[in-house]
C-alpha cells in the first residue's frame, strides 16, 4: 500500500509540474475513493469540477507519499493549483499524533503551536490566501487521506488563526459517486435513539445520553423518540429505512463478533447488550439526509491506507447517507449534551450541517470548553 501511494504521489506531482493540477487532483481521488463509488467507475475532470462548484472555496485533496505530500486544490470556478510539500508519511503521522495528544490532554498552548506548525508546513501560501479570501461563512471540502484522516481540521493553523475561525470545514475520505439521500430540509421530523439499558440491571448505561435525548425531544416535539427498552435492533432498522434524519446517542464498543469483513470490529451498543456491527449497517443501506453518531470516536475505524478508516461512519457513507456528524475522540457528557442541543438548534434555523457544527463548536467555546471537547466534532458529507 505504501509503495502504491508513494507512486500515486509521484504521478500527481508529475501532472502538476506539467501544468495540469486538475489532472493531479483527479488522479488522487480516482485512486483513493474506490470504495465510495460503484465498481469500475472512474472520476472524471467534469465530476471533480462539479464537486468543487458545490462549495464556496472548492475542494482540497492530498496524497501522502514516503517523503513528500501533494496538496491540490480546485476552487469553485474550476481554477486549480498544486504544491509538493516536504512532509513524508512518518513525519506527518507523528505531527498529527502529537497534536491530538496535546488537545486531549487539554494543553491548549501546545495544541495552538502544533496546529500552526502543521498548517504552515502542509498548506502553501497560495492555498492559505485562497482559504481566507471569502470570510468565515465560506465552506471548503477537505478530502483527507492517509495520516491526515485523523487530523482535527478545526485546529489546523492558518496564519495565526484556527481554520475553524476562518471558514467552514467539511471533510470526506474521498469522493462518493453513488446515489445519496436528498439534502436535509429544515423542520423535517427526526428519529432520536439511544440510552441503552443493561441486560441485567435494566437501568440506563449512559445517563448523559438519556439527558441529551430528552433535551432534543423537547426541541423536536414531532420526533420519534426511542430510548431504553425501545432502543432495540428492529426499531433501529426501521429508523434506517425511514429516510428521516437520525440522532444516535450510545456507546461505540469493541465487538469481536463484528470481525468479519473489512470494517472495524466495533459496534453500536443497543439495549440488552445487543451490538449493531458496521457491516450490518452497510447491508441495510441507510440513505438518510443526516446521521449524528453521538458516541466516542465514531470517525475512526480499521485503516486501509489507500481507502481510509473503515468503521461505523464509513458504513453510513458508503450506503448513501448524505451527511454525518462524528467524533474524533472521547468527550465529556456535559460537552456532548451542550453540543447536541446547539447543533440541532442551528439546524432548525435552516443552515447546513457543516455550518451548524461550526456554530455548535463556537457555542462550546463560549461556555468555556477547551478544544478537547469542541474540536472532537467533525462534519462529514456532501451537504
Amino acid at each position: 500500500e505504501w509503495v502504491g501511494i508513494h507512486t500515486l504521489t509521484l504521478l500527481a506531482r508529475a501532472h502538476a509540474e506539467l501544468g495540469d493540477p486538475l489532472s493531479a487532483a483527479r488522479i488522487i481521488e480516482d485512486n483513493q475513493s474506490r470504495r465510495l463509488r460503484p465498481a469500475g467507475t472512474r472520476i472524471t475532470s467534469e465530476e471533480l469540477l462539479g464537486w468543487a462548484a458545490r462549495f464556496d472555496l472548492g475542494l482540497v485533496t492530498f496524497a501522502v507519499g514516503a517523503d513528500s505530500t501533494m496538496v491540490v486544490w480546485v476552487d469553485a470556478s474550476g481554477r486549480a493549483g498544486a504544491s509538493s510539500r516536504p512532509l513524508g508519511r512518518r513525519s506527518l503521522e507523528g505531527a498529527v499524533r502529537r497534536l491530538r495528544e496535546a488537545v486531549v490532554a487539554g494543553d491548549l498552548a501546545r495544541a495552538e503551536v502544533l496546529g500552526q506548525e502543521i498548517g504552515a508546513a502542509l498548506l502553501p501560501v497560495e492555498l492559505r490566501d485562497h482559504l481566507i479570501s471569502a470570510g468565515s461563512g465560506a465552506r471548503a471540502l477537505f478530502l483527507l487521506h492517509g495520516p491526515l484522516e485523523a487530523l482535527p481540521m478545526s485546529l489546523l493553523g492558518v496564519d495565526g488563526s484556527w481554520i475553524d475561525d476562518l471558514l467552514i470545514p467539511l471533510v470526506l475520505p474521498g469522493l462518493p459517486l453513488g446515489e445519496a439521500a436528498e439534502p436535509l430540509v429544515a423542520n423535517t421530523p427526526w428519529t432520536l435513539m439511544g440510552s441503552p439499558l443493561g441486560s441485567e440491571e435494566r437501568v440506563p448505561l449512559l445517563p448523559g445520553a438519556a439527558l441529551e435525548l430528552a433535551q432534543l425531544g423537547r426541541l423536536h416535539p414531532d420526533a420519534n423518540l426511542l430510548t431504553g427498552t425501545a432502543f432495540v435492533r428492529p426499531a433501529l432498522v426501521a429508523a434506517m429505512e425511514s429516510g428521516r434524519p437520525l440522532h444516535l446517542a450510545t456507546h461505540l464498543v469493541p465487538a469481536p463478533g463484528c470481525s468479519e469483513g473489512r470494517l472495524a470490529p466495533v459496534g453500536l451498543l443497543l439495549s440488552g447488550g445487543d451490538v449493531l456491527c458496521p457491516e450490518q449497517i452497510l447491508s441495510w443501506a441507510p440513505r438518510l439526509p443526516l446521521v449524528v453518531l453521538a458516541a466516542c470516536e465514531t470517525a475512526g475505524g480499521r485503516t486501509i491506507d489507500a481507502e481510509g478508516s473503515h468503521g461505523v461512519a464509513r458504513a453510513f457513507l458508503e450506503a448513501g447517507t448524505r451527511n454525518l456528524l462524528v467524533t474524533l475522540w472521547p468527550i465529556s457528557d456535559s460537552a456532548a449534551q451542550a453540543f447536541a442541543l446547539a447543533y440541532h438548534e442551528s439546524l432548525e434555523t435552516g443552515i447546513g450541517p457543516a455550518r451548524a457544527a461550526q456554530e455548535a463548536r463556537k457555542h462550546l467555546r463560549s461556555l468555556g470548553h477547551g478544544p478537547q471537547d469542541w474540536a472532537a466534532f467533525r462534519a462529514m458529507g456532501r451537504e
